[in-house]
Formats: structure tokens, sequence, C-alpha cells
């Protein structure tokens, strides 16, 4: 069976997760140091993922309250804005690779655990969203990976059947859950693996996206290929 659309998770797929170093704004804006803030940060966050009833200012003042603190208004404002800026920098070469797909005839669509103000700062700023068919934030549905009802939304919006949707996801939780929803699915954990794992699933390899981005964009935006990816 062909695979008909690929679908990514964001962080830390097409997303190439902040650096430590790059949590230090918001550390000294929190006025917490950087141990103890990045602890802080991930231990509600899948309840900020889900968006209902957490959103930017509940997780932000729950976080001071956990560290003993309290944040204005003004200062709530300003750690959400630091915090959808560490999410932007992507992996040229998926972002490539989606390219190829779309000039292929291939849906593709983002499937992730992402707050509502993240996705909305995304939404925002990120021309290449356009790329999507189909953009499917935890945080606008109130569900999150690996919960099913997540997986349901994301296939509604594409026309390909489950048995030949692919999806890409960096935990093993989240592929599984694509797995049992009837999609196809592996787990990042660098290119040269997702290469690897996704050439059962045709033909497919990432060298033709590699060497776009390493060369840089195709005029018009899209990379060019002569090698099918994702092939019957």
């Amino acid at each position: 069976m062909p695979i008909n659309a690929v679908v990514f998770d964001y962080g830390n797929v097409l997303n190439e997760p902040p650096l430590p170093v790059q949590y230090q704004p918001l550390a000294r804006l929190a006025g917490i140091n950087e141990a103890e803030f990045l602890d802080l940060y991930w231990r509600n966050r899948l309840d900020y993922d889900r968006g209902n009833p957490v959103d930017g200012p509940v997780y932000w003042r729950q976080l001071a309250m956990a560290a003993a603190k309290q944040f204005s208004a003004e200062q709530i404002s300003q750690l959400i804005d630091l915090d959808g800026r560490l999410w932007v920098r992507t992996r040229p070469i998926l972002i490539e690779w989606v390219k190829i797909l779309k000039k292929q005839g291939r849906e593709t669509a983002i499937l992730s655990n992402m707050p509502p103000e993240i996705a909305a700062h995304l939404r925002r700023t990120a021309a290449w969203l356009r790329l999507f068919d189909h953009l499917v934030f935890s945080g606008e549905h109130g569900f999150v990976k690996p919960e099913a009802a997540l997986y349901r939304i994301c296939l509604k919006g594409l026309t390909a059947p489950p048995g030949e949707v692919l999806f890409i996801d960096d935990r093993e939780d989240n592929v599984e859950g694509a797995r049992e929803a009837g999609m196809r699915a592996v787990k990042f954990e660098s290119i040269s693996q997702l290469m690897n794992d996704v050439e059962p699933y045709g033909r497919a390899s990432l060298e033709d996206a590699s060497r776009t981005a390493a060369s840089g964009p195709a005029p018009g935006g899209f990379a060019s290929s002569t090698q099918e990816l994702l092939g019957a």
C-alpha cells in the first residue's frame, strides 16, 4: 500500500529544539535560577499543551507559584512572547522534503502537542506553514498526543485513509498512538535514521532534500527532485 500522506510532529522533529542557553532570557525575566526554571518549565507542560483550562497566563502563574514568585501581567506577556520565539528554528532538510512531497501530490500535515499561544505565534510568523495541507496543534483542540481524539482530528483533515498515512514523531508513546489509529509510524531520532526507516514505505530517501537544503532553496521555493519519495 502506498504512502499518500506524511504527518510530522513539530517539536524535536520539524523543529530544532532550543539549546539550554536559549532558556536563559526566560529564567532571568522570571527571576529563577536556570536549573530550577527548566524543571518548572517542563513540569506541567503537557497541561499547557492541552490548552484548556491551562492557557498561557494560567501556566505562567502556576510556574510562579511553584517558585514562590509572583509575575505581573507584563512579565507574563513577555514570557509568553519569549517562549514562542524559542520554537521557531526548523530543520531545513525536512522542510525541503515537505516541498518535494507536495510536488509529488502527497498530502502533508503537522500533528503536534503545542500550547495555544505558541501555535498562534507560529501561525503569525512562519510562512512555511502554508506548505502543509492540515495543521493540528493540541492547544487548539483540548486534546494531546497520544490521546486517540487528536489523531482522529488529524486524519479527518486528510483525504488519504489511515493506512496510507505515515506519521513521524520523536516520542515512542506518540508513535504507538498513531499506529493504534491505523497509521504507519516511525520514531524520529536523526535524519540518517529517518532515511533508513522510511525505506520500507517505498524508494524514499531524504538525499534530494539534503542536497537542496545544503545548496539553498530552488526558485519558487520548491525543491526539484528526480527521485520519487515514498513511492508505492
